[in-house]
């Protein structure tokens, strides 16, 4: 009933087309190009994204892939970013009969669970057919860790199919095995979500061209959280006293605090203009440009010539500070960086990235960093430093799952 509902409502939104709510119920889905893919299941755009990249690496060994994601942008990103040959679908709603009409449809070797796409029919389907299960950038959030303590009766049998997690840090790793997860089937893998650079779409690069004039120097703070904003905009305003052709590129980690935010900046008297605005066709002319948009920070980090991580000025956890150092970015992030402290760590060590507590450091780091020539030799050289670090686990992960297939198909 609840699925009949949501699809009703999402086709009455326009969301959901006719063909993406019956391949959700596991009908009219794509020929198989392949026989025996390995099912990648992603969520939305941020997982697909950490799915291609796999994907690439899993058919370069010789594997073939089927790609599903939750969300109608995900699954656009299947089929324009995933390897060629690689059959792309909706993901199935989590019911008995949708979830084996893909498995009946496909036979996939392998199921690959993108995070923490856990859904037990899928799980259960997969166990049934002796399918292996691989758990890829798992990651376990302070919202989600205690709900999961509370259920960990029910998740016990359903994790106990899974055969490998490769968990994103120590922090989810030790997670998953408070759930109740044998040590022996976890380790640490570390973040596949910075393999590689997001890929840009033709509609960001055109309103980008719109915004970005040749005398303009962009910082970006990337994923703000609630009382963090307040601080950027009064950095802001002290850093235009020196760079008046500087301009802000805010995102809010959440798109019900758009409107928010918005207030916020407007209240602080900046001029501001909305990303969507802009797609819509008004004037680019703005100090501040909130994106409100889902998915399309990535897609602007390498604009930046600074950027700042949010979700760590205050108590969150912070957020990943990787996705701006693949673009060669110098990255700023509060103290506050716990459930990101290896790739924190790491980052500062390299000189790639530095800690900022409060309102006068974003200032002097932004300006530190603007004050120096920086050559694209420079940039380079950053972005290789940061891609060797996240392609080792890359390569570990693909290579150690087609490992483990062939060894479930011989045994």
């Amino acid at each position: 009933m609840a699925v009949a509902g949501a699809s009703w409502w999402m086709q009455r939104k326009g969301r959901w087309s006719d063909e993406s709510v019956a391949q959700r119920y596991g009908r009219h889905l794509p020929d198989a190009t392949t026989p025996h893919p390995v099912w990648i299941h992603a969520s939305s755009l941020g997982e697909a994204r950490v799915g291609a990249t796999l994907a690439h690496a899993l058919v370069s060994r010789g594997a073939a892939v089927l790609a599903s994601a939750m969300t109608e942008t995900g699954f656009e990103h299947l089929r324009t970013s995933y390897p060629e040959g690689s059959v792309s679908i909706r993901a199935p709603f989590d019911l008995r009969s949708s979830v084996s009409a893909v498995f009946e449809r496909y036979r996939p070797c392998a199921l690959v669970v993108i995070e923490t796409e856990l859904w037990p029919n899928m799980l259960k389907a997969a166990a049934a057919r002796h399918v292996p299960i691989f758990v890829v950038n798992g990651r376990l959030s302070d919202n989600a860790y205690p709900k999961y303590r509370l259920t960990r009766w029910f998740w016990h049998g359903l994790l106990a199919g899974v055969e490998r997690f490769y968990m994103r840090s120590q922090i989810d790793a030790d997670r998953m095995i408070g759930l109740g997860v044998e040590t022996s089937r976890v380790e640490n893998a570390g973040s596949l979500k910075s393999v590689a650079a997001a890929m840009m779409s033709s509609s960001t690069r055109e309103i980008v061209g719109r915004i970005l004039h040749p005398d303009r120097i962009v910082w970006i703070a990337g994923s703000t959280r609630p009382g963090e904003e307040e601080i950027i905009f009064r950095a802001h305003r002290q850093l235009q006293k020196k760079y008046p052709h500087l301009q802000l590129w805010i995102a809010p980690r959440h798109p019900e605090r758009f409107n928010e935010v918005a207030d916020i900046i407007m209240k602080s008297e900046l001029p501001v203009a909305r990303w969507s605005e802009i797609a819509a066709g008004s004037s680019p002319e703005t100090g501040i440009l909130l994106i409100d948009q889902m998915g399309v920070l990535p897609e602007l980090y390498e604009y930046a010539r600074v950027a700042f991580v949010g979700g760590s000025l205050k108590v969150f956890g912070g957020h990943n500070p990787m996705e701006p150092a693949i673009c060669g970015v110098p990255v700023l992030f509060g103290p506050h960086m716990d459930t990101q402290r290896e790739s924190a760590d790491w980052l500062v060590r390299e000189r790639l990235a530095a800690v900022v507590n409060d309102e006068a450091e974003i200032v002097a780091e932004v300006g530190r960093v603007l004050n120096e020539n920086d050559s694209p030799d420079e940039r380079d050289a950053r972005i290789a430093i940061a891609k060797s670090q996240a392609s080792g686990a890359l390569e570990h992960v693909a290579d150690d799952i087609m490992r483990r297939i062939a060894s479930f198909r011989s045994s």
